[in-house]
């Protein structure tokens, strides 16, 4: 399913708890087994949580606002307002730290590029190190697809790559423009990473975002390494993306800080 909402106090899975308990032997609750803030936040089967059926329907109405009718129509535009007009966004410098070591909320750098600070996030309870959702820029809607330094230091882990794998997958059935917000020191690494199938998901989130066939437009914010910057759409190889980045960003195949191994772990070379 493209779209899942659920209530907050909705349960969703495969068997309830007494056929778990018949057939597993765990005795577990509804809310345990399978409630809206589990699914939200760890299984990622639910995409958002609301309070009621009405905020769901309102949401829903939102969202479609966002897409065609149909993916043989265009995305649609909305008719001419003042803030959909060309602006300079100095408060952007403000929110970005120039120490990369720093973290800070993309959220506020969305706020202020998207027409009416609008947007409607994709999953937020998942796959927190990735931020993905629908809004307005010019009138026209895209997609967005940005890394979050405040989780990991914005770091992809599988979380992150099998939500955005799922995001862009949509995007691309219905012709929405991606607009990709970079600020990464790559993929997440470690025993747990490599455990959790790190690689397999970042090359899906990689496949998925080749295949686009609707504009790309990569902007590196501070950096982005290695294999990351290659799934946030960096390489214009297909002639979709246009690739652009604010003064002083810090790009390479490894950050020069993991790349370099400390003078006193150096082992000495025999003489000869």
């Amino acid at each position: 399913m493209d779209f899942v909402v659920m209530l907050e106090q909705a349960t969703l899975f495969s068997a309830g708890p007494p056929l778990v308990a018949a057939a597993m032997g765990e005795q577990v609750s509804k809310e345990e087994l399978g409630s809206a803030a589990m699914h939200a936040s760890i299984s990622g089967v639910a995409h958002n949580v609301v309070k009621d059926e009405q905020t769901a329907c309102q949401l829903i109405q939102e969202y479609l606002g966002y897409l065609p009718q149909n993916n043989q129509q265009s995305p649609p535009v909305l008719p001419h307002t003042t803030d959909q007009n060309p602006r300079a966004l100095m408060t952007i410098l403000s929110i970005i730290p120039r120490n990369t070591q720093q973290p800070y909320d993309i959220h506020k750098v969305i706020d202020e590029l998207v027409d009416a600070k609008a947007f409607l996030e994709f999953q937020p309870g998942f796959g927190k190190s990735m931020v993905t959702g629908l809004a307005r820029l010019g009138g026209h809607a895209i997609a967005i697809v940005a890394n979050q330094p405040m989780v990991y230091a914005g770091s992809i882990t599988h979380e992150a790559a099998d939500k955005a794998t799922h995001f862009l997958t949509l995007a691309g059935n219905f012709q929405l423009p991606v607009l990709f917000l970079a600020d990464n020191p790559g993929i997440m690494s470690g025993t747990k990473a490599e455990r959790d199938g790190t690689l397999k998901s970042a090359a899906k989130m990689y496949q998925a975002q080749a295949k686009l066939s609707s504009p790309k437009l990569h902007v590196t914010l501070r950096k982005a390494f290695g294999f990351g910057s290659s799934l946030m759409a960096m390489n214009p190889f297909d002639k979709q993306t246009l690739t652009l980045a604010l003064p002083g960003i810090t790009l390479g195949g490894i950050p020069a800080l993991g790349g370099v191994t400390p003078p006193t772990s150096i082992q000495k070379l025999p003489n000869n």
